[in-house]
C-alpha cells in the first residue's frame, strides 16, 4: 500500500500521511522502501 493510496483513501494531503509515516518509521512500527508500506508492529500501530 503506498502512501499515496492511503491519502486518497483517507481524503488527506500526501504530506500529512509522509510526515506520519516518517514518525512511525523513526519508531520502527513500518518500514516503506519503494512507495510501499509495510507494517513491522501492529500492536503499536
Amino acid at each position: 500500500m503506498t502512501q499515496e493510496l492511503i491519502a486518497k483513501m483517507l481524503g488527506v494531503r500526501l504530506e500529512g500521511v509522509t510526515e506520519s509515516a516518517g514518525k512511525l518509521h523513526k519508531l520502527g512500527v513500518i518500514e516503506y522502501p519503494r512507495g510501499h508500506i509495510t507494517v513491522l508492529d501492529r500492536a503499536h500501530l
